[in-house]
């Protein structure tokens, strides 16, 4: 399943981590503490080198064991997120998101364009 999202536009992915010896809630991890992979719609890795996007690791609240996840896609397309560590999750937790573009219902990018049914049904199955 896919998270629908508009190009240019930070997604957040939430995500928990849990000790699977005491089924405690796991907080005070840091961003150095995962590995993250990103996979922009042509399956190159961006989440590192050159052509990286911008992404960040934070704790909702200090200790909670609960963690944002966001980052910026700079294409349309299918992206896949995956999160790893070591300890908690090493097959690691994935999202996908499919970016779209951000003038589909108008041009502020909400839906205060003109958007016919044949349109809503196109964009629902993605086939846009």
């Amino acid at each position: 399943m896919f998270v629908y999202t508009y190009a240019d536009q930070t997604c957040v992915d939430d995500f928990s981590v849990i000790d699977q010896d005491t089924g405690l809630l796991v907080g005070g991890l840091t961003q150095g503490d995962f590995t993250v992979a990103i996979y922009d719609p042509n399956g190159s890795d961006r989440s590192d080198g050159t052509n990286a996007v911008t992404w960040e690791i934070s704790e909702k609240v200090a200790d909670s064991g609960y963690y944002l996840l966001d980052f910026t896609p700079d294409l349309q397309g299918d992206w896949l997120l995956s999160v790893i560590h070591s300890d908690y999750f090493p097959w690691g937790k994935s999202a996908n998101y499919r970016v779209v573009a951000t003038t589909y219902y108008g041009t502020s990018g909400g839906s205060s364009g003109t958007v016919t049914t044949d349109d809503l049904l196109a964009f629902i199955l993605g086939l846009y």
